[in-house]
């Protein structure tokens, strides 16, 4: 049994995720299905690269409109505090504000889950 429906993210997300999905040979085949319309994106690009955080940086500076960007990043590395993107952010001197969510095991779903099966 496969979960595949997703009820938050745009089906744009969801398709550029899929294609992500193919290009590991080490994943089972699951597409991601969007449950709602969700707010489109103007503009998503995905790089493959071992330097995303000058990618980054060059699109940002390419328009200085620092609010209508975001970075998503799933892993804290990517983005916590000693990430090459943060420092890059930095020297250039774009402002940027960094919401990271709680851990997976401090989710209160999660927590009841395991205290569910923790008899």
């Amino acid at each position: 049994m496969y979960l595949t429906y997703n009820y938050r993210s745009a089906p744009v997300v969801l398709e550029h995720a899929n294609q992500l999905i193919q290009c590991n040979p080490n994943r089972l085949s699951k597409p991601l299905e969007a449950v709602s319309d969700g707010r489109s994106l103007s503009d998503l690009q995905l790089y493959q690269t071992d330097t995303p955080e000058k990618n980054i940086i060059d699109i940002i500076k390419s328009d200085n409109l620092y609010k209508n960007y975001a970075i998503l990043a799933r892993t804290n590395n990517l983005i916590g505090k000693e990430s090459k993107i943060k420092q890059a952010l930095k020297s250039e001197n774009i402002p940027y504000v960094i919401k990271s969510a709680d851990s997976l095991y401090a989710r209160p779903e999660v927590k009841d889950v395991i205290a569910y099966f923790d008899f």
